[in-house]
């Protein structure tokens, strides 16, 4: 079983500011309604199995912790989602971003200041290898906790996305984070 607790203090130990980014409440999107604490790694946090997944939403290399709606409404009962899909904004409200988390998968992110809010009824931790603060891969080191957060899953970005986003399809369940 895994501890996420001592995942996070490992986390810390190789890319600070990776783990510190894990803390607080989140800048951008889906807000836990209070700050997020290293405490909060003890939770009762499931890891979910691994499935065949075509829509881009889980990497394989990745594990998924999911904190399930009766511990999310208790620990965090005030929070967010702030998160819409791509196909239900309209294209000229939306904004590329750098991404607050950024990994070897993902550089940007999507925003919008119309992306409404509703109540929360899973949250994520996602465990992936262990990556410097450029993103690059650290040898040797394991996992390491790469974002965590309230609200459904959403189709990840393409890896070679470079931020044009006349470029996305737009028919495609990526994430619009709240501003």
């Amino acid at each position: 079983m895994t501890n996420l607790k001592e995942l996070f203090q490992h986390t810390r130990n190789l890319n600070p500011s990776q783990a510190e980014s894990l803390l607080g409440e989140r800048k951008f999107g889906s807000k836990w309604g209070r700050d997020f604490t290293e405490e909060d790694f003890d939770l009762n946090w499931v890891e979910q199995p691994k499935f065949e997944d075509s829509t881009g939403m889980f990497l394989p290399q990745c594990r998924y912790f999911a904190l399930l709606k009766k511990d999310v409404q208790l620990a965090f009962p005030n929070c967010t989602q702030r998160v819409e899909v791509l196909p239900a904004m309209n294209i000229a409200d939306v904004q590329v971003q750098v991404s607050e988390h950024v990994d070897q998968v993902r550089k940007h992110e999507l925003v919008s200041n119309k992306v409404t809010e509703r109540q929360c009824e899973v949250g994520w931790c996602i465990v992936g290898p262990a990556e410097d603060k450029d993103g690059n891969p650290i040898p040797d080191g394991g996992e390491m906790i790469w974002t965590s957060f309230p609200g459904e899953m959403t189709v990840r970005l393409p890896a070679d996305w470079d931020g044009d986003l006349t470029k996305l399809d737009q028919r495609e369940c990526y994430a619009v984070k709240a501003l």
